[in-house]
């Protein structure tokens, strides 16, 4: 129960603090960029075990 109510807590207060930088259009491109790379990683790595 204590670890459910620090989780939203800090997830209340880590979006608040987090909404300045967020509004920025360039952090979701870096964002985008950062997503799309760990996809290729994981694709790239689950397509070499696969078949090697």
């Amino acid at each position: 129960m204590a670890g459910s109510v620090l989780w939203f807590f800090g997830l209340g207060f880590g979006a608040k603090a987090a909404s300045g930088i967020m509004s920025n259009p360039k952090f979701w491109k870096v964002l985008d960029l950062v997503i799309a790379a760990v996809m290729v990683t994981i694709a790239g790595l689950l397509a070499f075990y696969r078949f090697s």
